[in-house]
C-alpha cells in the first residue's frame, strides 16, 4: 500500500468536507523496480524469444534512468528507440516492436 498525504485547499468556495484532498505518495523509484520484475522474467523464456532483444534494451533504459519518460509512450524495435508509433511497412522483414508504457502518474498542483 502506497503512504498516502492530505493537502489542505484554502478555496473559500469550497464546502468544508472537500477542502482536504488525500493523495498517494508515489516512489518512481520502487515503480521502476516493481515494472523491470516482468520484463526480467521474459528473458529467461523461450516464447518470448523474438522479443528478447527488445526486452533487454527496455532494461537498459530503466537502469540508465533514460525510462521511464512521462510524456510519451516508448516504442523499440530490433533494440533500438523509434521515434514514433511504428509503421510496419518501413521496417524490415521480421523486425519485432515493443511498446514500452508510460508509468500511470497523474500530477495535479494544490494551490
Amino acid at each position: 500500500m502506497m503512504p498516502e498525504e492530505t493537502k489542505q485547499i484554502n478555496d473559500p468556495t469550497m464546502p468544508e468536507e472537500t477542502k482536504q484532498i488525500r493523495y498517494a505518495v508515489i516512489d518512481i523509484d520502487e515503480m521502476v523496480r516493481n515494472r523491470l520484475h516482468k520484463p526480467r522474467g521474459l528473458l529467461q523464456n523461450d516464447d518470448a524469444k523474438l522479443h528478447h532483444k527488445n526486452i533487454a534494451f527496455a532494461i537498459s533504459l530503466y537502469e540508465s534512468g533514460q525510462l521511464p519518460d512521462l510524456t510519451r509512450m516508448t516504442w523499440i524495435a530490433d533494440g533500438k528507440v523509434l521515434d514514433g508509433s511504428p509503421c510496419y511497412k518501413d521496417l524490415p522483414e521480421g523486425s519485432t516492436v515493443w511498446r514500452e508504457v508510460r508509468l500511470p502518474l497523474i500530477f495535479n498542483k494544490l494551490n
